[in-house]
């Protein structure tokens, strides 16, 4: 198999777009893919201070790595969960944060460590018990991601969901005709009183083509699942997707491109209006006077009391 551009032996094939590259070819196409989809959608200008959300995953590494091969002023946020962190630096919380280390050091780049269990004396997804661990762990990642955004003074949050994320939530929404949550899935949340702007560029990138862009670059990332996420509603979602594209590959693209533009037609974004602010840390809610974050360690501290 020959690369389409070169005819070099190719090192990739992506079957969705029957284009078989070579390593040169292949990080060159990555890179303009993620600065395509920056214009796009307007996501930042090189004038912006970027807040990139690394989980020490692929994905995240490698966004984080793009961007400041691109030229932008980008900052790595590391949100340690906590997660095995009994086990010490072999958890997977502390292994995933060292990933996330090497690579500031290897691109020359700040990092920002915030350390959930440190602060409040649990891992994340045992902060709340009666809820299911991702979802306590997304709502403690979305408080902090902001928290952090507006403290430093950052324009924008960037965050490394790929095509494969993208189309697990939206066929999730789909089959639940979510309309409030189909609303607001786009590539761009933009900023809201209280609410950081929040980007995904690499929404038209797999996660095969991330991994294959961070082998290639060399960039060390964690490979372990997150122990909590084995029930998790998304990986169900992606085991679907992986058996639709293997029988018609090209499906996930095609079907993320048509939904957006039946969104622009038919479900565009409307502002929210209905946001109070939290009574402790002063970000919107629509929960009342605490937002769902504090409300978590509200019942922590009582039953500690």
């Amino acid at each position: 198999m020959l690369c389409r551009k070169c005819k070099e032996k190719a090192v990739i094939n992506l079957r969705q777009y029957n284009l078989p590259l070579c390593k040169e070819h292949f990080i060159e196409r990555y890179i303009s893919v993620v600065e395509d989809t920056i214009r796009r959608f307007k996501m930042f200008s090189r004038n912006d201070k970027v807040l990139v959300a690394v989980s020490g995953g692929k994905d995240s590494l490698a966004l984080w790595y793009v961007l400041k091969k691109l030229g932008y002023k980008v900052t790595g946020l590391y949100i340690n969960l906590g997660i095995e962190n009994e086990k010490g630096e072999e958890g997977y919380s502390n292994m995933s944060e060292r990933c996330c280390k090497n690579l500031a050091e290897k691109i020359d780049s700040e990092l920002i460590v915030e350390n959930v269990y440190q602060k409040y004396g649990s891992p994340a997804p045992l902060l709340d018990r009666n809820r299911a661990p991702c979802s306590v762990c997304g709502i403690t990642k979305r408080h902090i991601m902001n928290e952090v955004a507006k403290k430093y003074g950052f324009d924008v949050v960037a965050t490394g969901h790929n095509l494969d994320d993208e189309v697990a939530t939206l066929l999730s929404n789909v089959l639940r005709w979510d309309e409030e949550y189909l609303k607001r899935q786009y590539p761009v949340l933009p900023a809201e009183d209280g609410f950081s702007k929040k980007v995904k560029p690499l929404v038209f990138l797999t996660e095969k083509e991330n991994l294959a862009f961070c082998i290639f670059e060399g960039i060390e990332f964690y490979h372990e699942e997150c122990p909590f996420s084995k029930d998790a509603t998304s990986i169900f979602m992606k085991n679907i997707w992986a058996q639709i594209e293997e029988k018609m590959p090209g499906s996930k693209i095609r079907f993320f491109r048509e939904f957006l533009e039946f969104r622009k037609k038919f479900l565009s974004q409307e502002e929210r209006k209905d946001l109070g602010k939290c009574s402790i840390c002063g970000q919107p809610t629509t929960a009342g006077d605490m937002c769902a974050f504090h409300r978590i360690i509200s019942k922590i501290k009582v039953q500690h009391n």
